[in-house]
């Protein structure tokens, strides 16, 4: 039967020794459950840890700056890794680097849990982040390779919903954890999810390789590559507190250049590359590696910020926050569930672009929210850029692969998901970035409202005036302002100086004006990110039609 136009999902280009070499009776589906338990909890790992960040904090008696490298030696670690990993797995096989990948996040997982101080926990993060690095593309090319072309389609829309998934539950279940038992238990509850993956991916993942390829590894290519990777990401994660123009960041980025051409340069001489160049001369691959760049430059930062603008701005605590949010998992495994029915009718490239730009407007339409919104209202919001994510994420891991060579699926694999780790930690770091930059200025004009409107309340005797007008300075001064919409003032302590009943309800009003004030300070702030997020947004759904690829379809 000849193609058309309405079918979506990854062509079938695999040589005939490929296809001869899937056993005859796996259980696709077994498999790809098996590899489920991995992923999931890898990808949850990403955002788990932030509600815990405090209590870890507090009980490991660290400051700030340090207990932050809980964060970022995972993410660092996952996002230069990828590669490597990847290829190593097309070389030596990928059931037995994705099993090396799930002991080490056991083991990493394990080490975290029972971290006596905080440089044992960031160590144990990094052990994490190296298992981290093997299960994620390994997934993605083992999907590839033992699911036959009519439903592979699906099987890879489930894989990028449990990405998407993963990540949003990762909040919901780590308040859940810290509130309910203490900050290990978000490490210790990988351990039963892995130990299940671990056997039954022994039972039901076939063995696939390279059969083309030496197992000669490329080592000058690797260290030069992680090295590379290391000083870009390290720039990415560091650039707000130590400035995007210090000297450390432009030697990191000047590093990364220097670096990037020296890989080039040693590639093109290695008989067995880590990355064969030849994949980009591949449209499908090299479009939707950019696209995915930019989606999750636009998503995952915002994400984030859609869980702080609910704790920071509305006052909500971290329970109800992460509930508020619990519509964006929701919609986007239904979303991804309907992506490859969808992509049927209208093409994977016209299904991503639909889902990007449902991401784009569900920001916009954040604009719009209360600042006391009911649950439907929050979750509402949450599911229409959810239902984006589904759709999107989906048909991009579909197009990354469609026309790669099926002997360098985990090579490909490793380089789309290299792209969307460092698009996700660009885009969370320059969206917080401009966030904060936009809240200090807010901040400072909600301060001179205030302070104008204090002086101005004729109930309260002058001294009384100008005591707040100190305290409201001495917070938003030396205090953290993302939680002065939660500051009270001591309102008793201040009536007690009174002696009418008329000051007494004017302190009552001063604390209702700094509280509003500040809030709206503070949506603004978000606001203008989610504009910003969305236009991105929007110029990857523009992209994405460019991709005329994406009319490519099953065979």
């Amino acid at each position: 039967m000849p193609p058309t136009d309405h079918t979506a999902g990854v062509r079938d280009v695999q040589p005939q020794h490929a296809i001869a070499a899937r056993t005859p009776n796996v259980r696709p589906w077994l498999a790809l459950l098996s590899m489920m338990f991995g992923l999931f909890m890898v990808l949850m790992d990403v955002t788990i840890v932030n509600v815990a960040l405090n209590e870890i904090q507090t009980r490991l008696q660290t400051d700030l700056t340090t207990v932050s490298w809980v964060l970022n030696a995972y993410n660092l670690g996952f996002a230069v890794l990828l590669v490597t990993m990847g290829r190593l797995a097309d070389l030596f096989g990928r059931k037995r680097m994705f099993l090396f990948g799930m002991i080490m996040f056991s083991l990493g997982s394990l080490l975290c849990g029972l971290a006596p101080n905080i440089g044992f926990l960031i160590a144990a993060r990094a052990l994490q982040s190296i298992g981290a690095a093997a299960i994620n593309p390994i997934s993605l090319a083992i999907i590839t390779h033992i699911f036959p072309p009519q439903i592979r389609g699906r099987a890879i829309g489930i894989w990028g919903a449990a990405i998407g998934a993963a990540a949003a539950a990762g909040p919901l279940l780590g308040g859940i954890l810290v509130e309910m038992l203490n900050w290990r238990w978000i490490f210790f509850v990988n351990l039963p999810f892995c130990v299940a993956g671990i056997i039954m991916v022994l039972l039901f993942v076939p063995e696939s390789r390279d059969q083309e390829a030496s197992r000669r590894v490329d080592i000058p290519g690797v260290v030069v590559l992680t090295a590379s990777l290391f000083c870009l990401v390290l720039a990415i994660i560091q650039g707000s507190e130590w400035g995007l123009t210090s000297l450390p960041i432009l030697g990191l980025l000047i590093a990364f250049a220097v670096g990037l051409i020296a890989f080039v340069l040693i590639e093109k001489r290695q008989a067995e590359p880590i990355v064969r160049f030849s994949l980009f001369k591949i449209r499908s691959f090299a479009i939707t590696n950019v696209n995915m760049f930019l989606a999750n430059l636009a998503a995952q930062g915002a994400f984030l910020l859609l869980v702080l603008f609910y704790t920071k701005a509305l006052g909500f605590d971290p329970m109800h926050a992460a509930l508020f949010t619990i519509g964006l998992p929701l919609a986007e495994l239904i979303a991804a569930s309907l992506s490859n029915t969808l992509g049927r009718l209208i093409g994977p490239a016209r299904t991503a672009a639909l889902g990007m730009a449902l991401i784009s407007i569900g920001m916009l339409l954040l604009l719009l929210l209360p600042s006391n919104p009911t649950a439907f209202e929050a979750v509402w919001h949450a599911a229409v850029i959810g239902a984006g994510v589904g759709l999107a994420f989906s048909s991009f891991s579909n197009l990354s692969l469609m026309d790669v060579p099926p002997t360098q699926l985990g090579m490909g694999s490793g380089i789309y998901n290299t792209f969307m780790q460092v698009g996700a930690t660009m885009g969370v770091t320059i969206l917080i970035s401009l966030f904060t930059l936009q809240s200090h200025v807010n901040i400072a004009q909600a301060q001179q409202q205030v302070n104008t409107a204090i002086q101005a309340e004729s109930r309260l005797p002058q001294p009384s005036r100008t005591e707040i007008v100190q305290l409201v300075n001495e917070q938003t001064t030396h205090g953290d302002q993302t939680v002065i919409t939660n500051w009270q003032l001591d309102t008793k302590a201040l009536a007690q100086k009174q002696t009418s009943s008329e000051a007494k309800a004017a302190i009552d009003a001063a604390q209702q004006t700094i509280t509003q004030t500040f809030k709206d300070a503070l949506v603004s702030a978000f606001k203008n990110v989610w504009v910003i997020a969305s236009i991105i947004g929007l110029v990857n759904v523009a992209l994405i039609l460019l991709n005329r690829s994406g009319k490519k379809v099953l065979r």
